[in-house]
């Protein structure tokens, strides 16, 4: 294969062995390094940096060359899997939540924390402009995962019939069915109240032109089970660029970020926080506020969060 510099490939491969995360460490590590192998003699290359996202399948860096810089990043708190041995044997690691980056710091002292980036503000003609007199209400995310707290939803879809809900993300399946997936029915079941609407995935390109014509969007996750999972969701940036103010369930990342963001400390608190800010929408989306969420997004831009990395990376290498 011929590999042209300054450009990005993305690479599929074929597992060699199957089932990695229950072997031993030193035979993980072995295969780790035969996978390399494998890959960089296909390819024709010599890879420079590991850049390691997880530590389920892969988490026994020690048996790479050691001219390879070998990072760590870990984004989730349920991917930290094996995660002494993979803060050990890395390089330097990255990750996007002080619960994870105290675990990492037990094991490696080269240890950081990136804040989640944003792509910026994009522009699509193909954007549906939502020509309704009513509040809106936006949500973006999977709709399948685990962590979604369907009841607070659905309470506050039942209480706020005046308001329209506006949900933007993957689902089970394209056909809702109450017979489906539980992600399914319950998404079924709320179908039935005529202030949602329901748009399904969307592409990239999209998110900011409908998260801007919301009036406020919201996070609603198990928070008071899942703190540390849940303590720095993806959305947040995509819902700061957008300038409108974000009513979330707890999230210990932004718990100083009150004039951003307005969240509970418990679930059961969020239905009084949410009329609060439904009646105070004018105090909370007043420009001074929007700018104030803008700015912070742009400060996060994904070109600047590789600059932090690659500054901290540089004072590594030195």
């Amino acid at each position: 294969m011929n590999i042209d510099k300054g450009k990005l490939y993305v690479v599929d491969y074929v597992d060699i062995i199957k089932g990695k995360r229950f072997m031993p460490s030193f035979v993980n590590g072995k295969i780790f390094k035969l996978q390399l192998n494998i890959i960089e003699k296909w390819l024709g290359i010599d890879f420079d940096i590991l850049w390691n996202f997880e530590s389920s399948r892969f988490f026994n860096m020690s048996y790479l060359k050691k001219d390879i810089l070998k990072i760590l990043h870990l984004v989730d708190y349920n991917t930290i899997h094996n995660l002494k041995l993979a803060a050990k044997t890395a390089d330097i690691c990255f990750c996007t939540t002080e619960y994870i980056k105290n675990e990492l710091l037990k094991y490696n002292k080269n240890t950081y924390k990136i804040n989640h980036g944003w792509q910026g503000p994009t522009k699509s003609k193909f954007v549906t402009q939502l020509n309704s007199n009513k509040i809106k209400i936006g949500y973006l995310g999977n709709l399948t995962i685990k962590y979604i707290d369907w009841n607070l939803i659905t309470q506050i879809i039942k209480q706020n019939q005046n308001i329209d809900f506006y949900f933007f993300g993957p689902k089970n399946s394209n056909h809702l069915s109450p017979t489906n997936k539980l992600s399914d029915k319950i998404i079924y079941n709320i179908l039935n109240y005529k202030n949602v609407k329901l748009f399904g995935a969307i592409s990239s390109d999209k998110i900011h032109g409908y998260l801007t014509q919301m009036d406020a969007n919201i996070i609603t996750y198990t928070a008071d089970q899942n703190q540390k999972q849940l303590s720095n969701p993806h959305k947040i940036m995509e819902y700061l660029g957008s300038g409108k103010i974000i009513i979330s369930t707890y999230t210990s990342e932004f718990k100083d970020k009150n004039e951003m963001i307005k969240m509970s400390t418990i679930n059961s608190d969020y239905l009084e926080l949410f009329n609060h800010v439904i009646n105070n929408l004018e105090k909370y989306n007043s420009l001074e506020n929007r700018n104030k969420r803008i700015k912070y997004a742009h400060n996060h831009l994904y070109e600047q969060q590789l600059d932090k990395i690659f500054t901290k990376i540089k004072c590594f290498t030195q």
